[in-house]
């Protein structure tokens, strides 16, 4: 049985440079330490990953939103799915 089957599924969706940028404002330096290609390593796992992501029933772009606008987004598209 697939997560799809029984749940909505919902891709969050972002540049692989915002990816970076999230996880280094939170203090976690491990992507980078020591490590030049982490960009491009991230870049292509987000690439190998879109296909399988791409499935879910809902996608938000959250690019460029603060996180109170990327809620405000995602709560306005669940709306309109479940129709209330």
């Amino acid at each position: 049985m697939c997560i799809r089957d029984s749940c909505y599924t919902v891709w969050l969706q972002a540049s692989p440079g915002e990816h970076m940028q999230r996880v280094v404002e939170q203090g976690d330096l491990r992507p980078i330490a020591g490590n030049g290609e982490a960009m491009t390593d991230l870049e292509r796992i987000l690439a190998g990953r879109a296909a399988f992501y791409g499935k879910a029933d809902l996608h938000a772009d959250t690019s460029g939103k603060p996180l109170g606008d990327a809620y405000a987004l995602l709560r306005t598209d669940l709306k309109q799915v479940l129709g209330r």
